[in-house]
């Protein structure tokens, strides 16, 4: 059962205050089809690549070059905070640690965690294309543990592998669990209480870089329809944590 309570919704968007990053309008793939470009030879469609990834032995199959839609969350706000399962009393947060490695088992994500700042127009930087399962961590927020909102942002896919770290995102369920390793070998556990996907264009800015009084983190990617003209998804999708216990390194 998903959580309730105050949601942010893409019908109402609060505008960032002018100290806030920007969302690229791209991010976070833009200039290639979400198609892989291999090549086909003959006439028989044939797996012409497999590629090993998330350094955990999972495999990616590319077929004929096409890599499915990933999904979409059909939810289309986020509650602002967990109701349903609230962190357990008594919780601390951590001092500051950047961020080196993210686990989310429930969608086999196992991925290195590098350092995005802003852009010169002011948008986030975004993870490199050809590192498909690079996550980065946006150095302006706060370090993943800390009080406030962490942000760890990835691709969905990529023209080199087709799909990349966070292609299941959108399949996120309320309860899943998010293992943070930091630099001081610490690990923030963190529990999903909501995924949704928003219009790129009422991208919830306050709910994702705000401020917030307890320890959550924010996690990022592209999503719904790619619009081959503008060479981009149309929307992201956003997955909410809140941080439920750490261990020390």
């Amino acid at each position: 059962m998903s959580d309730v309570g105050p949601t942010t919704t893409r019908g109402s968007p609060v505008a960032p205050p002018p100290n806030y990053p920007r969302q690229a309008q791209g991010f976070p793939y833009v200039g290639k089809r979400r198609y892989c470009a291999f090549p086909k030879r003959a006439a028989a469609a044939w797996v012409l690549a497999i590629v090993a990834f998330f350094g955990g032995g999972v495999l990616l199959a590319t077929y004929a070059g096409v890599t499915p839609k990933a999904t979409t969350p059909a939810a289309t706000a986020l509650p602002a905070q967990p109701t349903q399962r609230p962190p357990p009393a008594g919780i601390k947060p951590l001092p500051r640690s950047v961020p080196m490695s993210i686990d989310i088992a429930s969608i086999k994500v196992h991925a290195p965690v590098g350092s995005l700042g802003t852009a010169a127009d002011g948008t986030v930087e975004v993870p490199p294309p050809d590192r498909p399962n690079f996550t980065g961590w946006y150095r302006g927020s706060v370090t993943p543990g800390q009080t406030g909102n962490a942000v760890i942002l990835g691709h969905v896919d990529s023209h080199v592998v087709g799909a990349a770290v966070f292609y299941h995102l959108g399949d996120l369920q309320p309860g899943d669990l998010v293992f943070v390793t930091r630099a001081d070998r610490s690990v923030a556990v963190f529990r999903v209480y909501g995924v949704a996907s928003f219009a790129k264009a009422k991208f919830p800015t306050t709910l994702v870089y705000g401020p917030n009084t307890k320890p959550e983190l924010r996690l990022v990617t592209c999503g719904g329809t790619y619009n081959p003209t503008r060479r981009e998804y149309v929307e992201n999708v956003i997955a909410v944590a809140t941080m439920v216990s750490s261990r020390p390194g």
